[in-house]
């Protein structure tokens, strides 16, 4: 009787061995159970993305509170934008979509629909997000506006413009603005 059982098992073992060392899937049913497996793990890192997040909060040295990072809220890992950049002084005139980085590094790219979680790429947590709108070499405007991460904190707002002065960049009295959750009007914060 054991040995049966251990010839069983050896059967087993080797049909999934050959089925695993197999590059393609052999038939639609293998294809489908794939799909669901692969959709399983797509809608259960939708749910932990909040959750690590938490868990990736940084403390500084007295254990205080600094800033949350967020993941986007569209976990699919695109690709970085190949026209990202650490923004400074040396940006053209336009709108521009920026994401500050776990380092704290602001980072943008020209400024279009969707196009947040492609800043950084890789489904990568910020530290915030919004846009800003830079005219003769001066930011004009910066804001909390991204549908992708929905930072609405003052705090993480003004601790972005000081990052983009440490950059290079000079911004204008009044160009920071931070839009509500609640749809209020912008509030300018500085």
């Amino acid at each position: 009787m054991e040995e049966e059982a251990k010839n069983e098992n050896h059967l087993r073992h080797s049909k999934s061995a050959r089925a695993a060392s197999s590059n393609s899937l052999a038939t639609p049913q293998d294809f489908a159970k794939d799909f669901r497996q692969r959709a399983h793990l797509f809608r259960l890192r939708k749910i932990l993305a909040p959750i690590l997040a938490l868990l990736w909060e940084k403390r500084n040295l007295s254990g205080n509170l600094t800033r949350l990072m967020r993941p986007p809220l569209d976990p699919f890992p695109y690709p970085r934008d190949p026209r990202s950049r650490r923004a400074d002084a040396t940006l053209p005139d336009g709108l521009f979509a920026l994401v500050q980085d776990g380092n704290g590094q602001v980072w943008v790219v020209p400024d279009g629909p969707h196009i947040h979680p492609k800043v950084l790429g890789g489904g990568q947590l910020a530290m915030y997000a919004g846009d800003m709108r830079v005219s003769q070499g001066r930011i004009e405007d910066v804001t909390n506006l991204s549908g992708t991460f929905q930072f609405d904190d003052p705090a993480g707002l003004l601790a972005v413009a000081d990052q983009l002065i440490r950059q290079g960049l000079a911004i204008r009295q009044g160009g920071v603005r931070l839009f509500p959750a609640d749809g209020s009007p912008p509030q300018v914060l500085r």
